[in-house]
């Protein structure tokens, strides 16, 4: 299967142009990070798969340490500063990019599902998404079948799981995103099984007795971040479980959550990009700019704005209001998984030269 890329025209807002321009600072930093590595920096720079596997396992520490140091100010405010353009880094590179937004057949099939799920609809309503890109798919029958079949087992679980079918969904759809990631180009080298070596000791190292040991010693879950407590954490990420189970899997969820994130922001950009050097961040927003065009660009900056804001005023409020508004966009993962799951990646996430 081949899939053309998405390549609109190039953005022409001024309001592009001078956001853009806020992002100097970053470009001089890293040019004179790059002119200090000196000839270190040359195999980081042109190798796109060592570049991704450090950032990743730097990725994976800075996540492990802010779970265990910093815990609840991760999960009150990392969903505010991160989610939205997390949130983008789905649609850009799961809807767009592929030129499956072209598709009308799968905005009637997969889109309505994932709208109303978005608007408030049971979990279930959203795996009807799998189903109806099962029927619309280019892929061969078999495949389309083997897809639904899976499809049909998850909602099956998800009906036996109850009320707690959203918070399950929640845990799981971090590691989704390290699936994707995974799946998301052939690559010449192993070099990111480290990553994923890495991120599965951390898993293993917040599941043992060492993470209350360490987030004991750093004092990381006492007090609360604008009211979200220890004891409202684990209400919320780990209800009637053991509370020696429920710290640990509410310190698993904040790791995965800030691993989910970086894999939209950085490692799977880097993956998806052409080119295998990154261009100045400066240029690297104005392609998101162009790629989403000026109105949707300006909705997602001012509901940044908006929940930066909110947070001042009732960090608690600010975070469920997050998760309101994008409900949907893990339901975005997983159709797209299927899609990918039926008709194969796009040909264009080829192996850099």
């Amino acid at each position: 299967m081949k899939l053309v890329h998405y390549a609109p025209s190039h953005p022409s807002s001024t309001v592009a142009s001078l956001l853009a321009g806020l992002l100097r600072p970053l470009d001089w930093l890293r040019t004179r990070s790059l002119h200090a590595l000196g000839r270190w920096a040359r195999p980081i720079v042109r190798n796109r798969e060592l570049r991704v596997t450090l950032v990743g396992l730097a990725l994976v520490a800075t996540s492990l340490i802010g779970a265990l140091w910093l815990p609840l100010w991760v999960l009150a405010l990392g969903p505010l500063f991160l989610g939205i353009p997390h949130v983008l880094g789905d649609i850009r590179h799961l809807i767009i990019l592929p030129g499956f937004h072209r598709r009308v057949s799968l905005w009637l099939v997969a889109g309505l599902p994932i709208l109303a799920c978005g608007l408030g609809a049971d979990t279930r309503v959203g795996m009807l998404a799998i189903a109806g890109i099962c029927l619309v798919a280019r892929g061969p029958v078999g495949r389309r079948l083997a897809v639904a079949a899976v499809g049909l087992a998850a909602t099956v679980a998800l009906q036996y799981a109850g009320a707690s079918r959203d918070l399950y969904f929640a845990h799981a759809h971090n590691f989704i995103a390290v699936g994707l990631w995974w799946a998301w180009r052939a690559r010449q080298t192993k070099l990111h099984w480290l990553v994923l070596v890495a991120f599965a000791l951390a898993c293993g190292i917040i599941m043992s007795p060492v993470s209350e040991f360490a987030v004991s010693s750093t004092a990381g879950l006492t007090g609360s971040a604008g009211d979200m407590d220890l004891t409202y954490q684990l209400a919320r990420l780990a209800p009637g479980l053991d509370p020696s189970l429920g710290v640990r899997v509410v310190l698993l969820y904040t790791f995965c959550q800030s691993v989910h994130y970086g894999i939209w922001l950085r490692l799977v950009p880097d993956e998806d990009r052409m080119r295998p050097t990154p261009p100045p961040f400066r240029t690297a927003f104005l392609q998101l700019w162009r790629d989403f065009q000026t109105p949707a660009m300006l909705v997602a900056l001012a509901l940044c704005v908006t929940f930066a804001v909110w947070a001042v005023f009732d960090l608690m409020q600010a975070n469920h209001g997050y998760f309101r508004v994008v409900r949907f966009h893990g339901f975005i993962e997983l159709a797209a998984i299927a899609l990918f799951a039926c008709e194969g990646l796009p040909s264009r996430r080829s192996p850099s030269k």
